[in-house]
């Protein structure tokens, strides 16, 4: 018993390091032997995500509970969207406003934006998923980091939503709307792409919260 103890203990110094160099919610195979691997998730230390992508995990978790993932979900994508695509992505307008509104609630599906991707899901954890989809980045200047994620800077992002996130998420986008001081945040970048119908649901939204 002592000797799987010790083992178990020369895996757990092998995971702390791995955390110590900064990988602490999204682990790489090639970062764990196939051994420590094997023994950290057999007894609960390691949760595979996705095809080569571990988190680690609290041992006194019951079968089903989604608290280490949840709690890793932000860090993990951020990684692993990093090192998957070199940076290349950003995520979708809408999923873009949440974050600026403050609310970091983990979606059922976020999708990415990427010159490298085929249009295909990527199924994680506890049914949520990534949506990968094939598309030209905007310009680096309308590109900022929310929770260690690439997201549309918030003027982009409410030029580039669909209307039905108005209706979806009206809370949030209020929240949002209330962070842009002045019309000269988007008018620019509603000039350069002719926006003339998004300029007047913008103009509307505006004048909803009182800002005239």
């Amino acid at each position: 018993m002592a000797q799987l103890g010790e083992k178990l203990a020369e895996s757990l110094e092998v995971l702390r390091k791995a955390q110590q160099s900064g990988k602490l919610m999204a682990i790489q195979t090639s970062e764990i032997s196939r051994l420590h691997r094997e023994r950290l998730t057999k007894n609960g230390f390691l949760k595979e995500v996705t095809k080569g992508w571990y988190i680690s995990t609290n041992p006194g978790e019951k079968q089903g509970d989604s608290t280490s993932w949840y709690t890793s979900y932000w860090q993990f994508c951020a990684r692993y969207l990093e090192e998957k695509y070199n940076g290349q992505y950003t995520i979708s307008a809408e999923q873009s406003i949440l974050l600026h509104s403050g609310n970091d609630t983990v979606p059922s599906q976020m999708v990415v934006r990427t010159p490298k991707a085929h249009n295909k899901p990527l199924k994680l954890l506890y049914n949520t998923s990534l949506f990968i989809m094939t598309s030209p980045l905007p310009n680096i200047a309308e590109i900022e980091e929310k929770n260690g994620i690439k997201c549309l800077k918030l003027a982009s992002a409410l030029i580039h939503c669909t209307p039905s996130i108005y209706e979806r998420s009206a809370t949030d986008m209020r929240a949002a709307l209330a962070q842009i001081p002045d019309s000269s945040e988007v008018t620019g970048l509603l000039l350069e792409g002719s926006h003339s119908v998004i300029a007047g649901r913008l103009a509307g939204a505006f004048r909803n919260i009182g800002q005239d």
